[in-house]
């Protein structure tokens, strides 16, 4: 079960780094391939601690506690 969370909660990341790049790019198409591509960059990212790999546009915000 902890896995499962663990997935959507991954799932969920990859959604909100598709609707950052959305915003500050021209929309281009991204299919499963994309997604997963996103996924494991943002995951690569996390697991080595440094935010700056994050696939992420240069005026991205965080809110922690918000």
């Amino acid at each position: 079960m902890r896995m499962t969370a663990c997935r959507w909660l991954m799932a969920a990341m990859a959604i909100a780094v598709l609707g950052t790049l959305a915003r500050a790019q021209t929309p281009t198409p991204c299919d499963r391939g994309c997604l997963s591509g996103l996924l494991d960059g943002y995951l690569d990212a996390l697991i080595a601690r440094q935010p700056s790999r994050l696939p992420l546009a240069p005026a991205a915000r965080f809110t922690e506690n918000g």
